[in-house]
C-alpha cells in the first residue's frame, strides 16, 4: 500500500513535468515608436511595419538622417516623411515619420541621427532601436 501511494505520487510529478508549455502569442504585425522609445527593442513578425515618429524642425537646419542602413536581410526603410504642425506655421517644428518593413527573421539595430548637415551630423542626437523579427 505504501509503495502504491509513493508510485502514484511519483507518476503525478513525472507527468506534470511532461506538459507542453503554453504557446507564445504570435508577434505583432506592427509597432509604433515615439521620442520616448529611444533604446527600445521591438519584437514583430516578418513583413511587419515599424513606424518611428520623432519631433523634428528642418527649418532650423537640423534634420533626422539614417547614417548607416540596418541589416537589409532583416529590416528595410520604406519611407521618411516630415509632417508640419497644424496649422502649418512657417518655421514651426513638426514630426518626421520613419517607416520600416521587416523582410526576414533576425535582429537589426536601427539608428537615426538628428543634427545639422553633413550626414552623419556632428554634433548629433541619436534615436536607436532594435528590431527582432520572428
Amino acid at each position: 500500500m505504501k509503495y502504491s501511494i509513493f508510485f502514484g505520487a511519483l507518476m503525478v510529478f513525472v507527468l506534470a513535468g511532461c506538459q507542453t508549455p503554453p504557446a507564445l502569442p504570435p508577434a505583432p504585425d506592427a509597432a509604433v515608436l515615439g521620442d520616448h522609445d529611444n533604446g527600445q527593442t521591438v519584437v514583430v513578425s516578418r513583413n511587419a511595419t515599424i513606424t518611428a515618429t520623432l519631433t523634428a524642425n528642418p527649418t532650423t537646419g537640423y534634420q533626422w538622417t539614417m547614417p548607416t542602413a540596418p541589416n537589409p536581410q532583416v529590416v528595410q526603410l520604406v519611407t521618411s516623411t516630415f509632417h508640419p504642425p497644424d496649422p502649418g506655421m512657417p518655421g514651426a517644428g513638426g514630426t518626421q515619420s520613419w517607416v520600416f518593413k521587416t523582410v526576414g527573421p533576425g535582429s537589426a539595430v536601427v539608428q537615426l541621427a538628428y543634427g545639422p548637415p553633413p550626414t552623419p551630423p556632428t554634433p548629433a542626437t541619436y534615436f536607436t532601436f532594435t528590431v527582432v523579427a520572428q
